[in-house]
This record gives C-alpha cells, sequence and structure tokens, in this order.
C-alpha cells in the first residue's frame, strides 16, 4: 500500500503533507488489513468474469474490514471516508469527541484506475473546502488530532481496464 498523509493547520485553516511517522503503529496494522482485504476482494470479484466495475458493496460489507479495521481502539480510530462530500461532515462532526482520529480516503486517480469506490467520493481538496467552511464558524481544541490517509496505489499490482470498462488488477513481479 502506498499512502499519503495529510493533517489539517487549525490556525492557517489548510491541509498539508505531513509526515507518515505520525500514525500509530496500530493505524499502519490496520491499513495493512484494508490493503490486503482489497486485493483479496478484487481477485474474487474478477475471478472468472471480464473484470470489475465498482468493490464498493464488497469492501463495505466485508466483515474482516468492519471487525478489525474501522473500529476504535485505545482513543485512536480510523474511518473510511469514502463516500460524497455530506458522508465526510457527518462523520467528521460525530467524532469529535474523541483525541486521536484518522481519516481515510483514496486518491482520486487511484479511484478512477480500480473502480473501487464510486467517482463521486470525496477527495482531499473537498476536504479542505469543508474544513475551511467549518471552522470558520467554530472552534475546536488544540489538543483535537485528525489526520487524513490518502490510499494512492497497492504496491506490486496494477489495475487494467479493457474497452467496455471492466477493470482487473493483477500482481507485478518486480524483479525480486
Amino acid at each position: 500500500m502506498e499512502i499519503r498523509i495529510y493533517s489539517f493547520d487549525l490556525d492557517k485553516k489548510k491541509i498539508k503533507l505531513a509526515e507518515n511517522q505520525l500514525i500509530p503503529k496500530s493505524i499502519i496494522n490496520k491499513l495493512n488489513i484494508f490493503n490486503k482485504e482489497i486485493i483479496d476482494e478484487y481477485f474474487k470479484k474478477q475471478k472468472g468474469r471480464k473484470g470489475v466495475r465498482s468493490l464498493g458493496n464488497e469492501i463495505r460489507y466485508n466483515e474482516i474490514i468492519n471487525n478489525q479495521v474501522f473500529v476504535t481502539e485505545n482513543n485512536i480510530s480510523l474511518k473510511k471516508i469514502t463516500g460524497n462530500r455530506k458522508d465526510f461532515l457527518k462523520d467528521f462532526l460525530d467524532s469529535i469527541d474523541q483525541k486521536n482520529h484518522y481519516y481515510l480516503l483514496f486518491d482520486k486517480e487511484f479511484v478512477r484506475q480500480s473502480s473501487i469506490v464510486d467517482k463521486t467520493s470525496t477527495s482531499i481538496k473537498n476536504i479542505e473546502e469543508d474544513l475551511q467552511t467549518l471552522f470558520r464558524h467554530m472552534s475546536l481544541k488544540k489538543d483535537f488530532n485528525f489526520y487524513f490517509i490518502e490510499f494512492f496505489s497497492i504496491k506490486n499490482h496494477i489495475f487494467t481496464c479493457d474497452e467496455e470498462g471492466f477493470k482487473t488488477i493483477k500482481k507485478i513481479n518486480n524483479g525480486f
């Protein structure tokens, strides 16, 4: 899995790239499980078919993802924000009472290549605009920390698309 980490600067009301070491090991473990489950679900769904049009329901209803990845532990949570902008704001406002939050979203190009979620899913740019609007009208305590993890690639895998728009995932060998 390849990711970018962002934080929101409350003073400047801007999203900025953050250091990867800001992610606790428990979140990294959850991301690794999520990555593995995406690959497994993709291979299962494309088996015996032309390919995949969407993987949203498979991710949404995957028991391992729901029971191991998107759960709060030790006051640290990882939330999937792959819905639309309204869904993100609702989830964000619902979670303000907890101290450390990590929100997972997909890079727009990754969404286009993989069809993992709907193309209307929220982007980091949308999130910044929404948070700027929100924090124009409210303030947060400085001890509230939230980060955005943008999933942009599955390491050692590529997506292909046929002329009918069906996507497939393929494992690549980097010569090792």
